[in-house]
């Protein structure tokens, strides 16, 4: 399920922390990390579960 198109690097950050149920603080290098990697390569990159479903939360470059 794809969530939001189109979005900004740097608000990955927040949405992600969010929907991992994650303090932006701990990790917030690690995901601008992971998705600067996924903008610049294109390949996907799951950075973690949901806390809400359990899914998987992948950042896919569109």
């Amino acid at each position: 399920m794809t969530i939001l198109e189109d979005v900004n690097v740097a608000a990955v950050v927040g949405i992600a922390a969010n929907v991992c149920g994650v303090n932006v603080g701990p990790v917030a290098a690690a995901v601008l990390g992971e998705a600067t990697a996924v903008d610049a390569s294109g390949r996907d990159r799951t950075i973690c579960e949901s806390a809400a479903t359990g899914e998987p939360l992948t950042i896919t470059q569109n």
